[in-house]
């Protein structure tokens, strides 16, 4: 893996300006993150367990009205599973945190469809080196909307017109 810091200019001079400046803002975005921040992802993880335990509790009530009021509570979850906790945290955010524990991407497993070794792989290796190039990153595609004229066309693609006019 190449980091910023190991980039050099075509003269062989050092680091780039913007390499440094780079390093800069990233080890002071990760000094900001805190106990207010392991705080905040607690939080959150009570708050996606109080949803399941609803969601579970309509389901076991039963009937159309339940079951669509579970569904949304189910995709409300799931939702918080990937982004709010998943992403951050198998991305490593509070790994540096000493009392970060379940919270540490070693260590978080989440409740979601794609194991987190292979979430790792998949995201870090395959997307982050390609983030929006038509053809190399997977995570173009996976969504509702068509985000390049290098994605695939579908007739669903026709309702993004009236999400963005």
């Amino acid at each position: 893996m190449t980091l910023a810091s190991d980039v050099r200019t075509d003269a062989g001079l050092g680091s780039t300006g913007l390499a440094d400046d780079l390093q800069a803002l990233y080890a002071r975005a990760k000094a900001a993150v805190g106990d207010e921040d392991l705080a905040h992802i607690r939080n959150v993880t009570a708050y996606g367990r109080a949803i399941d335990a609803r969601r579970r509790e309509l389901l076991r009530e039963g009937g159309p009205r339940a079951i669509r009021r579970a569904t949304a509570l189910e995709m409300a979850y799931r939702l918080m599973q990937f982004s709010e906790l998943g992403h951050n945290i198998i991305h490593g955010s509070y790994d540096h945190l000493p009392d970060c524990g379940e919270y540490h991407s070693d260590h978080y497993r989440w409740d979601f469809n794609v194991d987190v070794d292979h979430w790792k792989t998949m995201h870090h290796v395959g997307h982050h080196p390609n983030t929006n190039i038509v053809g190399r990153d997977h995570d173009l595609g996976y969504s509702i909307l068509r985000g390049s004229a290098g994605q695939d066309w579908y007739g669903h693609h026709l309702g993004q017109v009236a999400l963005i006019s």
